[in-house]
C-alpha cells in the first residue's frame, strides 16, 4: 500500500511539473506576442491590423488594407506566429506569416517574416507572394516582394 501511495505521488508531482512548464512556456509565448497586435504600416502605405493572437495555437487574425489596387477596401486577413526560446549567441526573433484572400481580384497573398521586438522601433520584415489567378502571360501568375511594416504610432 505504501508503494502504490509513493507512485501515486510521483505520477502527481511529474504532471504538475509537466502542466507548470506549458504554463510558463505560454506565459513566455504571450510576452513576447502580445507587440505584434495592433496596427502597422509598410514603406507603401498598406496598414496591417492585427487584431487577436490565440496564445494556444498562435492563430493571427486581423484585417489587411493595400494602399494600391483594391479601391481602399480591407480585407480578412489569417496566419500564423511561432516563437522559440531565445538561444544564446544567436539573433532571435518571433517567426510571422500571415495571407489575405482579396476576393473578386481573384488573387491571394502571404506575407512570411520575421518580427524583431526593438523596444525603439518595432518592425515586421517579410517577403511576399502574391498568386493572381488571370494575366496575360502563363509566366505572370506569381509575383514576390518584400515589406517591413512599422508599429504605427499614433
Amino acid at each position: 500500500m505504501k508503494r502504490i501511495l509513493i507512485v501515486s505521488v510521483i505520477f502527481l508531482l511529474t504532471c504538475i511539473n509537466v502542466f507548470a512548464k506549458d504554463t510558463n512556456t505560454n506565459k513566455a509565448f504571450t510576452t513576447v506576442t502580445k507587440g505584434l497586435v495592433g496596427e502597422w504600416v509598410n514603406e507603401l502605405g498598406s496598414t496591417l491590423k492585427i487584431t487577436d493572437i490565440d496564445s494556444s495555437s498562435g492563430r493571427i487574425s486581423g484585417i489587411y488594407k493595400s494602399s494600391s489596387g483594391t479601391s481602399g477596401k480591407s480585407y480578412p486577413l489569417i496566419g500564423w506566429v511561432n516563437y522559440q526560446s531565445p538561444q544564446p549567441a544567436t539573433d532571435n526573433a518571433v517567426v510571422v506569416c500571415f495571407s489575405v484572400h482579396w476576393g473578386q481580384y481573384g488573387s491571394v497573398t502571404t506575407w512570411n517574416g520575421t518580427y524583431h521586438l526593438e523596444k525603439q522601433n518595432p518592425m515586421i520584415k517579410t517577403q511576399w507572394l502574391l498568386v493572381r489567378s488571370n494575366t496575360k502571360f502563363v509566366w505572370d501568375h506569381m509575383l514576390t516582394g518584400s515589406s517591413t511594416f512599422m508599429l504605427n504610432k499614433k
